[in-house]
């Protein structure tokens, strides 16, 4: 498992901003396709894998099609879930006499080590997301140039730390989507659902609207 995370946080490093034109909501991977030698590496590295417990080519129950907990996500922000896994990390009793023959304290401290590997991950694209429209803003003309700096400064934000308004709710929603689709053993996107959005989302959506920040 902490392979397959660190195999993941690598795509998240090596995964390259893009902005599109009139993009408002930014997030999507870009993430070359494999040259031949690069393919036949991969191959490789498939075949000596097969031993894992969770081998590249593993085919089983599909682990997609899931919804996450986004009105988490909004409320705490991934340095707050980090803050929350870290806790949990914390309260770990590695001199319980049960933890023989299952592990189950050392698989939870595994499993934990896994989220962080990863949320570092999206933090860090996130970041680079928020340079990239920063730099595309200085020659950028308006309203296109007020648009990518907002894209910046929102990124500044989340999904690091809790959405204020409903455009950072959206924006932090939208990213983490993107970066948990990917799915790097098999260079294709995954189908995460987005729940109920209008239940996560209405908050700050009617936030916005008492305040006259979105004028119907």
């Amino acid at each position: 498992r902490l392979r397959r995370s660190y195999a993941e946080a690598e795509e998240l490093y090596a995964a390259q901003p893009v902005i599109l034109e009139d993009e408002l909501l930014v997030g999507q991977l870009y993430l070359p396709e494999y040259t031949e030698e690069e393919q036949k590496r991969y191959d490789e590295l498939c075949d000596m894998f097969i031993m894992s417990p969770s081998t590249l080519k593993m085919m089983g129950p599909r682990n997609t099609h899931l919804s996450l907990d986004f009105d988490k996500l909004l409320r705490l922000g991934i340095n707050g879930l980090k803050a929350e896994i870290q806790k949990q990390q914390e309260n770990l009793d590695y001199d319980d006499p049960d933890i023989y023959p299952n592990y189950e304290v050392v698989k939870k401290e595994e499993f934990y080590q896994c989220c962080l590997i990863e949320l570092d991950a999206v933090l860090d694209l996130a970041s680079r997301y928020s340079h990239k429209a920063e730099e595309m803003a200085i020659t950028a003309k308006e309203p296109r140039r007020s648009e990518l700096l907002r894209i910046s400064e929102t990124l500044k934000k989340v999904p690091a730390e809790p959405a204020q308004s409903f455009y950072e709710a959206v924006q932090s929603v939208h990213f983490v989507t993107y970066c948990i689709s990917l799915n790097p053993f098999r260079f294709c996107h995954q189908q995460f659902q987005l729940g109920h959005p209008d239940r996560y989302l209405l908050p700050y959506y009617t936030k916005d609207i008492e305040s006259g920040k979105i004028r119907l």
